[in-house]
């Protein structure tokens, strides 16, 4: 018998396997079933759920996009930073100013208060951003993170401490994460037509912080490399056309030095997914998670399917709303068993959910699709 670190690295490979790896992405039910998604409750849950754990560490560069107020030791020279909190019951308003030798930056994030309406984990969102204009482009580069020694050999400790028990694949800060928070969105999607070229120098800046993390990881010795799209997924409103001419180049050069480095390029988008299939082909990607089906995304199993073939290793699709938090556990069970039989027939599939799976999810639909990746996985590879 495989050990889950085994079954989860072959599955993602497409080598042979003795079942196909359950892989659900699990953290927001692990808060919630145990309190915090640690290291340590996750590898529990492996052994209570039998599952295929895996676990993704934080982004090895510094980041200052965000709704935290940095410490002063924690920044780059000449850069200083003061900021405000507002708070009610509900939410903390965050207010920034970066002074930078090329002037100066202010932004403010609303952060809604966990379990207040907005669920267990919820996202900031930027009110105001640090980008106002291109001129600021310049002021936000001494904004240029470094690698934090500190984190990747939290990594390294992490990855002992898992062993064979589980997977890990570190969390790499696309320069798509970036984009959304330093720049109103809405005018980030005019870009491409107002000035395409801010737009290639702005991400050529977030690309720097990025490379460097995925280098930072596999000097770490990391076997797989989680690469982010979702912040420019197409449902968020980007079309395919301007996907391949300022994104896919991007995501080539992550996949390229991650393969150099002798690890997977694992590439997550949570929303539609299936004109992207054929250009993450092209570029290289090993595993494409999460397969999100209709009506949060649009992949269908059998297109899909006929689509990459053995080419590239499908992780996820069974809905995390309509069938695991509003469905039975007959409806769970079928849907694994459908996924299984139309995506794992070849053994590239690792059986997965359309993203986390919810606080509120019920245990029984929890149970459910373990023993249902557990049955199903085995069985596919029998036939």
């Amino acid at each position: 018998m495989l050990t889950r670190r085994e079954r989860i690295l072959r599955t993602m490979k497409g080598e042979p396997v003795d079942r196909l790896a359950v892989s659900p992405r699990f953290w927001k039910f692990c808060m919630a079933y145990y309190g915090a998604a640690t290291l340590e409750n996750m590898l529990r849950s492996a052994d209570e759920f039998e599952w295929d754990m895996l676990f993704y560490p934080p982004a090895g560069v510094r980041n200052y996009f965000g709704a935290s107020i940095p410490s002063p030791e924690t920044l780059p020279e000449a850069v200083t930073c003061t900021g405000t909190f507002v708070e009610d019951d509900d939410v903390r308003v965050v207010h920034r100013e970066f002074t930078t030798p090329a002037g100066r930056l202010t932004d403010t994030w609303y952060d809604p208060k966990p379990g207040r309406g907005y669920g267990i984990s919820p996202t900031p969102d930027p009110k105001e951003t640090l980008l106002k204009c291109p001129g600021d482009l310049e002021a936000l580069r001494y904004l240029r993170g470094q690698v934090m020694p500190e984190v990747i050999q939290e990594f390294m400790s992490s990855d002992r401490q898992i062993g064979d028990n589980g997977f890990l694949i570190p969390y790499v800060r696309s320069p798509f994460d970036g984009l959304s928070y330093v720049y109103p969105a809405a005018d980030c999607m005019m870009l491409p037509y107002d000035d395409p070229q801010f737009l290639r120098d702005l991400l050529a800046f977030l690309q720097e912080m990025c490379l460097d993390d995925i280098r930072a990881h596999l000097q770490a010795g990391a076997a797989s490399i989680y690469l982010s799209g979702f912040h420019v997924s197409l449902s968020v409103g980007w079309s395919p056309q301007v996907f391949r001419e300022f994104f896919l180049p991007l995501i080539k050069e992550q996949v390229d030095l991650t393969h150099n480095g002798g690890a997977l390029a694992h590439y997550y988008d949570d929303g539609k997914c299936m004109a992207l299939l054929p250009m993450l082909l092209e570029v290289g990607v090993d595993v494409f998670e999460t397969c999100t089906p209709w009506p949060a995304g649009d992949f269908e199993p059998r297109a899909a399917k006929a689509l990459v073939g053995d080419r590239l290793t499908l992780m996820g699709y069974v809905d995390i709303e309509t069938v695991l938090h509003r469905g039975t556990p007959e409806l769970v069970e079928q849907t694994v068993r459908e996924a299984v039989e139309i995506l794992g027939c070849d053994g590239r599939y690792v059986i997965g959910t359309s993203d986390g799976i919810l606080a509120q999810t019920p245990l029984e639909n929890v149970c459910a699709f373990f023993a249902a990746g557990r049955k199903y996985g085995a069985l596919v590879l029998t036939r």
